[in-house]
Parts: C-alpha cells; sequence; structure tokens
C-alpha cells in the first residue's frame, strides 16, 4: 500500500483499551473514527499480541507499522497533554534517537524495549532508528543495489583480454599473428534477482517507520514485494557471501547495512520505540543528573546471638540516581534521585492529589536518605523526585515536597496511655518534588550535555537544607 493511503493512527500512552486510541488530535481522531469497527479491533488485537498493552492500558511509545491493519500506529507518552500533530512527531521522534543512544551506551538492559533487536543476541543490537535513516539516505543518493558483472564481448567494446583472446581465438598471420576479433571484457551493472527486491522491500519499511515522523516525505519509494510475513534472517547468508564479492565501499556498507536489518528478525523491523516508558524515564534522567553509575548498597547482613560472623542476606537498595561531588567551598554533598513516571492532579478545591507517588515510595526514599547519611555523616545532602512535566522555561523547578503519612493512631495512643502531640518532622523527612521537561532532558541527553555540579548543590542541596522543619 501507498504511503500516502496508509492510515496513521496517534495514540495516547496509558489509554485504556475500550478508549482507545485516547486524547488524540482531532484530525488524528477523524482517521481513526473513519476505519470500519472490524478494522479498529484487528488493529488494537494486533497491538495486544506485539505485547503493546499492559494489562488493558497501552504503553508503547513509538511507531509502528501495523501489516495487518496497513496502519501506522504512533504512540506518544501521557505527559504530552494537548499536543498538536507536528508536536507529537517532532517529540517522537526525539524519543527514538535517545532511545536508541541510551540503549548503546548505557549499561541498563531494557528488555524487549528496542526494535529492532533480538534480545537472546544482544551483541549484535544494531540501531534501528539511524539504521532505517542511513538505508533511506543511502537510497535517495544512489538507487537500488545493483551488483557488477562481467560481459565477455568480441565487439571490441570493453578491456581487451589476452589471455582469452589466445586460447579462443585463431589469428591470421602476417609476419606476425594478427587477433582480428579480440576478446574483451566490459564491467556492468545489473540488477540481482535476490538482493535488489530485498532492498526494495527494506527501503519500504524504513518509509513506514520515518515518514510519519516527517523524514524523506518527498522520496519516491520503488515498487517491492510483499515479504511481510517472511523471515528476512534467510537472507543473510545470500548478503554475507556478496560482501566477500564486492570491493566497493559503498557497496560493502549498504550491505551491511541490509544485513544487519534482516539479522534481527522477521518481524522487528516494523516498530521503533519503547513499551516501558518508566524505565526510559529512569535512564534518561540518569544519563543527565546522575554520576554514579552503579548505585546497589549490596545486601543485608544478619547477626545471630550465637555467633560474632554475619550472614549475607539477599537483596539490595538500589536508589535510582545518585551525584556526589563537592561544591566550590570544598563543602561535600550527595543528591538522591528517584526518576517517577508521574503525572500528579493536584484539585485546589478538595487539597487532593491524584497519580502521585504512594507513601510508600515517599518511605523509601527517605530511607535512602538516612541510610546514605549514616554511612557519610559529614556530607550535605538532598532527596528530590524528578517527574515529568512540559515548560516552556527552565529544564526543572522544584515545585514543592513530599513526607509520609504521620497521622496519629488513636488505638496505638489509647494502648499507650499517650496524649496527642504536634511534632515537627525534620528536612531529611520529606522529599523534594521537582518537575523536569522532557523536551529539554532528553536534547541535553542527546548531545551528551550532563549537570554542572555547581547546579546540583545550588539546585539541589542548598534547598534541601534550606528549611529547619516540615510541615505547616
Amino acid at each position: 500500500m501507498p504511503m500516502s493511503s496508509t492510515a496513521i493512527i496517534f495514540a495516547k500512552e496509558l489509554t485504556r483499551w475500550e478508549d482507545f486510541p485516547g486524547d488524540v488530535p482531532p484530525e488524528s481522531k477523524s482517521v481513526w473514527n473513519a476505519l470500519s469497527h472490524a478494522t479498529q479491533e484487528e488493529l488494537k488485537a494486533d497491538l495486544a499480541k506485539q505485547g503493546f498493552f499492559s494489562g488493558t492500558s497501552f504503553s508503547f511509545v513509538g511507531i509502528y507499522y501495523s501489516c495487518v491493519a496497513e496502519a501506522v500506529v504512533i504512540g506518544f507518552p501521557k505527559y504530552l497533554s494537548t499536543p498538536s500533530v507536528p508536536q507529537i512527531l517532532e517529540h517522537v521522534n526525539l524519543i527514538c534517537k535517545v532511545a536508541a543512544k541510551i540503549f548503546s551506551q548505557s549499561s541498563v538492559r531494557f528488555e524487549n524495549q528496542f526494535h529492532p533487536f533480538n534480545p537472546r543476541c544482544t551483541a549484535h543490537i544494531s540501531n534501528p532508528y539511524d539504521l532505517a535513516v542511513f538505508l533511506l539516505r543511502d537510497y535517495a543518493e544512489n538507487g537500488l543495489y545493483t551488483e557488477r558483472k562481467r560481459q565477455i564481448r568480441t565487439d571490441g567494446i570493453g578491456q581487451r583480454n589476452w589471455t582469452q583472446t589466445i586460447h579462443r581465438t585463431a589469428p591470421i598471420f602476417d609476419r606476425s599473428p594478427v587477433y582480428l576479433q579480440p576478446i574483451t571484457v566490459k564491467s556492468v551493472r545489473k540488477i540481482s534477482d535476490t538482493i535488489t527486491p530485498l532492498h526494495a522491500y527494506i527501503v519500504n519499511q524504513c518509509a513506514r517507520l520515518l515518514k510519519p515522523l516527517g523524514l524523506f516525505k518527498s522520496l519516491t519509494l520503488p515498487a517491492a514485494p510483499r515479504l511481510d510475513n517472511v523471515d528476512l534472517s534467510r537472507y543473510v547468508p545470500t548478503i554475507s557471501n556478496k560482501m566477500n564479492q564486492t570491493f566497493s565501499d559503498r557497496e560493502l556498507r549498504l550491505l551491511r547495512g541490509l544485513r544487519s536489518w534482516c539479522k534481527e528478525g522477521p518481524y522487528n523491523q516494523t516498530r521503533l520505540g519503547i513499551t516501558s516508558f518508566e524505565d526510559f524515564w529512569e535512564a534518561a534522567t540518569k544519563k543527565y543528573f546522575g554520576n554514579i553509575e552503579h548505585t546497589r548498597s549490596g545486601p543485608p547482613k544478619y547477626y545471630l546471638d550465637r555467633s560474632s560472623d554475619a550472614y549475607i542476606g539477599s537483596g539490595e537498595a538500589i536508589p535510582d540516581i545518585l551525584n556526589a561531588g563537592t561544591s566550590t567551598t570544598s563543602d561535600p554533598y550527595l543528591a538522591i534521585f528517584d526518576a517517577k513516571y508521574y503525572c500528579p492532579i493536584f484539585d485546589d478545591t478538595n487539597f487532593r492529589v491524584y497519580a502521585a507517588p504512594p507513601n510508600s515510595d515517599i518511605a523509601k526514599q527517605i530511607q535512602y536518605y538516612y541510610s546514605l547519611k549514616n554511612q557519610y555523616p559529614t556530607a550535605l545532602f538532598g532527596n528530590a523526585f524528578l517527574i515529568p512535566y512540559c515548560s516552556s522555561s527552565g529544564m526543572y523547578c522544584c515545585v514543592g515536597y513530599a513526607v509520609p503519612n504521620t497521622d496519629w493512631h488513636d488505638e496505638i495512643a489509647k494502648k499507650t496511655s499517650l496524649s496527642k502531640t504536634m511534632v515537627s518532622a525534620s528536612p531529611g523527612d520529606r522529599v523534594l518534588i521537582y518537575q523536569v521537561d522532557p523536551t529539554q532532558l532528553l536534547n541535553a541527553c542527546l548531545h551528551d550535555a550532563h549537570i554542572p555540579d555547581s547546579n546540583v548543590f545550588n539546585d539541589f542541596i542548598k534547598p534541601f537544607n534550606s528549611k529547619a522543619e516540615v510541615g505547616p
């Protein structure tokens, strides 16, 4: 199906099955509504088969071409509240770039997040976004693959081959032999019966992924066979054999690209993106805000009365992100960050908050603070949640703090005969809340930028230590 007639469906992350595609731009909603009910259900079933639903909620952020419904689905993150189509395309494009970059550089393992790749063959993971761009750019500049073949000729065209001429033709003697029809060899480029149609199909696959993002819009695509249900890995031996026979740098680069595209499996090439955005959010914030690669604390220790030796348990405390250093005045500091993929909604009328980190997450983050404080008592600390929030000003901003529930327990008070007293918590009993603009963060990650040490101290350490007490 030509790209111009392919339906492009936008879908918001965490939309429930019955509400799919969710809160999307009006022009995209009309495209969805134009599909028949049978096609809509067929597409949703295909998305579920691909693992794009977590329970009954849509969980894919990226771009996917459904061969079943012949439609492109572009999933965008939940924090884009009222975006336009160009904003979605630009942001999903940025996410795909950063996702591939983070995965190639980070030791963080994203199970089935980045495609195309086979998680059982992680040594062969390629960058699918850059690979698709390379293949389309090469096609735009050079056209479809052709292979160089040698023609044996007797019409004088080409380079004379005297060895063949002497062995295969009879000369006329006039003092010395004269060859009236010398054999020549001419190199010509011909279509490959196998690789050329495969190249055409892969070019169309790449266009399915990148054209909806606004890339290569004017590129005219070649006619291609339908190989949607073919295991492309079967072409790998043919491509490898051809690589051993060519000496052209351009051909070798193209053949390597085609082999990488085929090598990762038959269906993975129809998607670019991630299915667990909370993992991606943690990796992106860690790349910019963190400077400690391994944040594990080690397993707990148990001591028994009968022995002086420690018994090593299992399980580790793992803060998401740590940033350690010294200030300009040589004060040691340690910032503890927790990347929370929440978009809190604050009800100013009823003073309620929805879709915010629960009590257990707050308590866990405070526990990290006290544990590390005991280990490094002379350091100044910061403790903060990093949540996504679209902003046109700075990358991040502190909007308040969270404390665990400390309401008086009447039954405990009755059994202990204690009277209710007002006790103020210390600064360590809170977690500051920072809103982080995803676009600015992802652009920083894309260009390998990192938060300056002075910003960590001034923007996170100082605010955390600025209040003597917590609460009203």
